[in-house]
């Protein structure tokens, strides 16, 4: 397949549209748009790493926990 029988299609509403024929300033709107659901893509795997790193990091500070540690219901309530 050619590039030019390789259609790029922005749909809308369930109707679809051919890009190659946006105006220039629609056609950057269509790049804008891509990079900005790609920046969206890359934005939700860092959140989902970061919220495993914060699970195995809140695992890890329970593992150093102990009973000395603990603070009385007084303690608590002289800090609120």
């Amino acid at each position: 397949m050619s590039e030019e029988d390789k259609k790029i299609i922005y749909e809308n509403e369930g109707s679809q549209y051919e890009v190659s024929k946006f105006t220039d300033e629609g056609k950057t709107f269509f790049r804008y748009l891509i990079e900005t659901n790609q920046e969206i893509v890359t934005m939700k795997k860092r959140i989902d790493i970061l919220q495993a790193a914060s699970i195995t990091l809140n695992s890890r500070i329970k593992e150093q926990l102990v009973d000395d540690m603990l603070l009385q219901a007084e303690e608590v309530a002289e800090s609120s």
